[in-house]
């Protein structure tokens, strides 16, 4: 039996491992625990360093989607977070890269079996597939609620929209990329 859905504003995010099928592909099963575990060891670090309502809602193995309320300019610092934890994370010899994807709206939330309904679950999907490594792909409605926060200059963020995007269901939603500005050397 499936729980009632709970449908609430806020922002949907996605993040996945670049390439993780090829990573995991020639691994046995406790190396792919490790591996999972891994993704999910960052993400708790991330957690326990933001203190803000972030609730996990799915995971997709590689990858999880995540429920910010109230706050969207708090994608932001997630986003960094996200970058910062996995820099750092290494299997078999390379370090995980992410890409990801948010949007603003309303989503509908299953608590048993925890579960997303709702066109922002292929939205969101949308903006993680045309990240690049470490990059957050965003929708215009997250981005016009978002882009005045201090948090772009206090996090060294760039905004800049995406002209080319692939974007299959959803072609007239447009797009911004989310970019960690790089430290001169």
């Amino acid at each position: 039996m499936v729980s009632k859905i709970k449908h609430s504003m806020g922002v949907l995010f996605l993040f996945d491992v670049k390439d993780s099928t090829k990573k995991v592909h020639s691994s046995n099963d406790v190396e792919q625990q490790i591996f999972y575990g891994l993704i999910k060891n960052g993400l708790q670090s991330v957690l326990s360093n933001i203190d803000y309502k972030i609730r996990i809602i799915k995971s997709t193995g590689d990858g999880y989607y995540i429920f910010i309320e109230d706050r969207p300019d708090i994608v932001l610092l997630f986003y960094v977070e996200l970058l910062n934890a996995f820099s750092n994370l290494n299997y078999k010899g390379s370090f995980l890269e992410i890409r990801c994807g948010a949007c603003y709206g309303r989503i509908g939330i299953i608590k048993k079996p925890s579960d997303i309904r709702g066109d922002l679950a292929n939205v969101v999907a949308r903006c993680c597939a045309n990240a690049e490594i470490n990059e957050l792909v965003i929708t215009e409605t997250l981005y016009s609620l978002i882009s005045t926060s201090t948090m772009i200059s206090n996090l060294d963020i760039l905004l800049t929209q995406l002209l080319d995007v692939n974007a299959k269901g959803c072609e007239d939603v447009k797009m911004w990329l989310v970019k960690k500005k790089l430290k001169k050397k």
